[in-house]
């Protein structure tokens, strides 16, 4: 599959076409990413270093933090959508109203529920988002803790405990994205 989505994705770059408002898109392979949103088309190389997953970029910033935890509940939002209705066009609109009244916690026991990740990574999902928490919430960075010790002091276990967890969603998904039916985008994108 990742080398199907490749060559639709330089085939996008190439013809550059109008990407319809209402077709929405997620796919990721080992080089790559692109997403389309509200007739934005966005494509970027790993996606994993992309998304402040890399431990050397990644700081003790509540931006960069919060912007992180942004992208994990995308990811997640699309994983559900693909668990749930495939890859349908017609329902999705509909099912993001539905997901928009779903928090993240809620998000990350269907995943355990559903057995796509285990008891161990949601609680350690769970441990993480407690940062994003208290990033939302606290007056000062000094403020926030990880595994009850002082994030400042224990930020490089914070970082590797978040890119594992990145690294099991973004497989998850991996093997989720084979139902995107690329020849349905192409015509709707008039590549076809």
């Amino acid at each position: 599959m990742d080398e199907k989505m490749n060559k639709f994705m330089l085939e996008l770059v190439k013809k550059q076409p109008n990407i319809p408002r209402d077709l929405e898109l997620f796919l990721i392979t080992e080089e790559t990413y692109i997403k389309f949103h509200n007739g934005y088309l966005d494509i970027g190389k790993n996606y994993v270093d992309t998304v402040v997953l890399n431990p050397k970029k990644l700081e003790l910033d509540r931006g960069q933090i919060l912007s992180a935890f942004s992208k994990m509940e995308y990811l997640l939002n699309e994983l559900i959508h693909l668990l749930v209705i495939d890859y349908d066009v017609k329902k999705r609109y509909m099912f993001n109203n539905i997901l928009e009244n779903i928090n993240l916690h809620r998000k990350i026991m269907l995943l355990n529920k559903w057995g796509l990740i285990s008891n161990r990574e949601c609680k350690n999902m769970q441990k993480l988002k407690s940062v994003r928490n208290s990033f939302a919430h606290v007056w000062d960075e000094k403020e926030v803790e990880y595994k009850e010790v002082a994030l400042e002091n224990n930020f490089d276990e914070f970082k590797n405990d978040l890119k594992e967890l990145w690294l099991v969603l973004v497989d998850v998904y991996k093997v989720e994205q084979i139902k995107i039916n690329l020849d349905e985008i192409k015509k709707k994108l008039g590549m076809s």
